[in-house]
C-alpha cells in the first residue's frame, strides 16, 4: 500500500491518543533491549540504548561519542587490515601443503569454492555495517514511529500487555537458545579449523600464524554475523504478533471496527518504513546466508571424503542452526502475510457477515461509530523489495537452489584431478 493512500486512510480512520509509555509498562518495547544489545556486541547496531522498566529508548549521539558506532568502525577496519597483512607477509607454504593434502581430490574446486565463501564472509558483514552506519538517523525516526504503533495497540486492546508479555517471554527463550547453540559449535569449529591451518606441516611458526590471520577474521565474522538477524526477527515477529491481535480484536464486539482498521493502516505504514530502511541490509544477509549454506554443505561433503568426521559433524550442526535461525525470520514474515490476507478478506466480506449478539442478528457494519463510513480497500501486508519477497518460499527456494548448485560443484570436482 502506498504512503499517500496510507495517510489518507489514517485521516479517515483516526486512532485515539494515549498517555506516554513512561507511565505504563510495555513489554513489547522493553523486550527489544536484549536483541538490540546482542546486535551492539556483534557490531550491527550503531546507536545508544537506554533501558528502563517501561520501555527502551534509542538515541543518536555523534559517532565519536557513541561506543556502538566506534565498535562497528573498528570491526570494519579489523576485517580488512589483517587480511592485507597476511597477503603481504605470508607465503605459499600453507597453500602448498594444502595442495599435497588435497591432491587428486579436486583441489581447484575446493580453492574456488573457498574463495567465493571467503569473499562473502568478509564483505557481506562489511556492507551491512556500512549500510547501518549510513542509516543511523533513519532508524531513530523509524523507532519513534514503531513506539507510536505500539501505543495504538495498547490503546486498542486492554489485554494487549498480557499477550505481549507472553510473546516477549517466548522470544527471549529463543534468543538465549540461539545464543548458546550458536556459540558452542562455532567456537569448536574455529578451534579445529584454525588449529589445522596453524599447525599444518607439523610445525608452529610465524608464517603459519600470518597465513592463518584471514581464517581468524572469517571465523569471528561468522560468529558475529550469526547474530545479525536478531533485529529483523524482533520487528517481523512483533508485526506478526500484532496482525494476529487485530484478528482477535475483530472478533471482539466491544471494539469498534474503525479503530481496528486505523491500527491496521498504522501497522502497514510501519512495515513499509521497515522494508525501506532494511532493504539493503536484508538483501545482503540473504546473499550471505545462501553462500554460507552452499559452502557448508559442500564442506561437509569434502570433510566426509577426507575422513574428518568431527569437523564435518560440527559443520552439520552449525548449518542446521543457520537454517533454523533464518526460518524464524521467514516464518514470521509468512505469518504476517497470511494474517493480513485474512484481515483483508474479513473486511471485504464483512457486509455479508452477521454476528449474534444478545440473541439477535446484528450486521457487522453496525459496530462502526459512523455507519456511513465505507470500508477501505485494504491490501495484504508483506515484506518485499525489488529483489526478494521475505517468506517461507524464499527459504525453500534457497535450499532448492543450493541443492542444484551442490550437485553441479560435486560433478565438477569428480572430473577435477588437480
Amino acid at each position: 500500500m502506498g504512503s499517500n493512500s496510507i495517510q489518507i486512510m489514517e485521516s479517515k480512520f483516526p486512532v485515539k491518543t494515549v498517555p506516554s509509555l513512561n507511565f505504563r509498562k510495555n513489554f513489547l518495547l522493553s523486550g527489544a533491549f536484549l536483541p538490540f544489545r546482542i546486535l551492539q556486541f556483534s557490531g550491527f547496531f550503531p546507536l545508544s540504548l537506554k533501558n528502563s522498566s517501561n520501555t527502551v529508548s534509542v538515541s543518536q549521539l555523534a559517532w565519536h561519542l557513541c561506543p556502538s558506532t566506534i565498535w562497528i568502525i573498528f570491526l570494519i577496519v579489523a576485517s580488512v587490515f589483517p587480511t592485507a597483512i597476511s597477503t603481504l607477509l605470508g607465503n605459499n607454504d600453507v597453500n602448498n601443503a594444502a595442495k599435497v593434502e588435497f591432491s587428486n581430490k579436486g583441489h581447484n574446486t575446493i580453492v574456488l569454492t573457498s574463495q567465493v565463501w571467503g569473499f562473502c564472509c568478509l564483505f557481506c558483514p562489511l556492507f551491512s555495517r556500512v549500510d547501518l552506519l549510513i542509516k543511523r538517523a533513519e532508524f531513530v525516526s523509524f523507532w519513534n514511529n514503531y513506539v507510536q504503533l505500539v501505543e495504538k495497540f495498547q490503546n486498542l486492546d486492554i489485554n494487549f500487555e498480557n499477550a505481549s508479555q507472553k510473546h516477549i517471554r517466548n522470544s527471549r527463550i529463543v534468543i538465549f537458545l540461539h545464543l548458546i547453540i550458536h556459540l558452542a559449535p562455532s567456537c569448536l569449529q574455529i578451534g579445529l579449523f584454525v588449529g589445522y591451518v596453524l599447525f599444518m606441516g607439523g610445525s608452529h611458526n610465524r608464517i603459519n600464524f600470518v597465513d592463518s590471520i584471514p581464517n581468524w577474521v572469517y571465523s569471528f565474522n561468522i560468529i558475529f554475523a550469526g547474530f545479525s538477524l536478531h533485529g529483523l526477527i524482533y520487528f517481523v515477529s512483533s508485526y506478526n504478533f500484532g496482525i494476529h491481535k487485530l484478528l482477535k480484536c475483530l472478533e471482539n464486539e466491544r471494539i469498534k471496527v474503525h479503530d481496528v482498521i486505523g491500527v491496521y493502516i498504522s501497522l502497514d505504514k510501519s512495515v513499509t518504513k521497515f522494508t525501506a530502511l532494511f532493504s539493503t541490509f536484508l538483501n545482503v544477509n540473504v546473499i550471505y546466508v545462501f553462500v554460507y549454506l552452499l559452502y557448508a554443505f559442500y564442506f561437509v561433503y569434502v570433510a566426509i571424503k577426507m575422513d574428518t568426521f568431527i569437523l564435518g559433524g560440527v559443520t552439520i550442526v552449525q548449518t542446521g542452526i543457520t537454517v533454523w535461525y533464518f526460518y524464524l525470520l521467514s516464518n514470521s514474515a509468512s505469518g504476517l502475510v497470511k494474517g493480513s490476507q485474512m484481515f483483508c478478506k474479513m473486511m471485504k466480506y464483512s457486509r455479508f457477515k452477521e454476528e449474534i449478539r444478545r440473541g439477535q442478528f446484528v450486521k457487522f457494519t453496525e459496530r462502526f461509530e459512523q455507519k456511513t463510513v465505507s470500508l477501505p480497500a485494504l491490501d495484504p501486508i508483506c515484506i518485499e523489495n525489488s529483489a526478494i519477497s521475505l517468506d517461507l518460499r524464499l527459504l525453500l527456494s534457497m535450499l532448492a537452489t543450493i541443492t542444484t548448485y551442490l550437485v553441479v560443484i560435486v560433478q565438477f570436482q569428480s572430473v577435477d584431478t588437480s
